[in-house]
């Protein structure tokens, strides 16, 4: 009976161990973070925010652009009502 129980804490312990690597990239026997992977995924996680930054900020200046067509649509569109009334 307790050497059952001993199995079981330790089939519970491998799997908490196991998930905790397949979640965190951790080294099987130390239980530390690979330091390779962890920089490698660091760097490239600040590539894709600078470049997810930057598409952000041209999305931005070509929705203001397209705000301000838009705006002088309905200005011109307001004038030519007006003259209409005129």
């Amino acid at each position: 009976m307790i050497g059952n129980m001993y199995e079981r804490i330790q089939q519970r312990n491998n799997y908490k161990r196991e998930r905790s690597v397949y979640k965190l990239g951790l080294n099987n026997h130390t239980n530390e973070p690979y330091k390779e992977i962890t920089h490698e995924m660091f760097n490239k996680l600040i590539q894709q925010r600078d470049q997810y930054k930057a598409e952000n900020e041209k999305l931005k200046e070509e929705v203001e652009h397209l705000n301000s067509v838009i705006q002088e649509e309905e200005d011109w569109k307001l004038l030519e009502l007006e003259e209409r009334w005129e």
